[in-house]
């Protein structure tokens, strides 16, 4: 895989998803094909056994969260989500960069959603990655 246009992001060079595929306009596949891309670049093996809740739910006390789901359950509904947006998410595309989207561009998006979701906890209902002991993975 060449390292164009956030190839960097690890999530799109672990999937092997070939660069034919990433570069092919994203309205050219079904969305059951890009959920199964998304998903590519997402579930893993060592997803097993994590868990995810509000980041607001932390009990100081001993240090634990209140789990609201499984990883995959969560991944699993937040594709749906994207996948809703399909159309906005082109246009911001067109808008923003003069071009049509391309399934990278869509994978990419996605990625940095979920990121942004897990990572940023000043964000309203952000989210934390926890082991069925309620305890966060660092």
């Amino acid at each position: 895989m060449s390292r164009r246009h956030n190839s960097h992001i690890i999530e799109v060079s672990d999937a092997h998803i070939s660069e034919d595929v990433l570069a092919k306009p994203a309205y050219q596949v079904s969305k059951p094909d890009l959920k199964k891309l998304l998903a590519q670049s997402q579930y893993k093996s060592e997803n097993q056994g994590i868990y995810i809740a509000k980041y607001s739910s932390h009990h100081e006390n001993d240090d634990t969260y209140d789990a609201i789901g499984t990883y995959d359950d969560y991944l699993d509904q937040s594709m749906n989500d994207y996948l809703k947006h399909f159309d906005n998410t082109r246009e911001a595309a067109k808008k923003h960069f003069h071009q049509e989207m391309t399934v990278r561009y869509f994978i990419d998006e996605y990625i940095a959603l979920l990121h942004r979701k897990f990572e940023n906890h000043q964000d309203p209902d952000s989210l934390v990655m926890i082991t069925a002991y309620e305890k966060e993975i660092d």
